[in-house]
């Protein structure tokens, strides 16, 4: 989940989630495609957690949990920039 998750270029984003259903290993979770192991101001108890991230482009985040058969993403987009013609 993400809120919000439409956000100004610079604007933050609260990134949270939950590995439902019986985590047997571990969970991984990437953004656009990058691990990241341990997000910086995250409460990062795998298979629960969060993180406020600074978004700058399209950002698709992905948990995947036990070898890839449960996953999850959400992706952040940004406000488009308004210009005078």
């Amino acid at each position: 989940m993400a809120t919000p998750n439409l956000v100004r270029p610079g604007g933050t984003s609260h990134i949270a989630w939950t590995a439902a259903g019986g985590v047997d290993s571990s969970c991984t979770i990437t953004e656009n495609g990058a691990a990241i192991a341990n997000p910086a101001g995250a409460s990062c108890a795998i298979p629960n957690g969060s993180a406020d991230r600074t978004i700058n482009a399209q950002t698709v985040y992905k948990i995947s949990c036990d070898g890839g058969e449960k996953t999850a993403q959400v992706i952040v987009n940004l406000i488009p920039a308004l210009q005078e013609f």
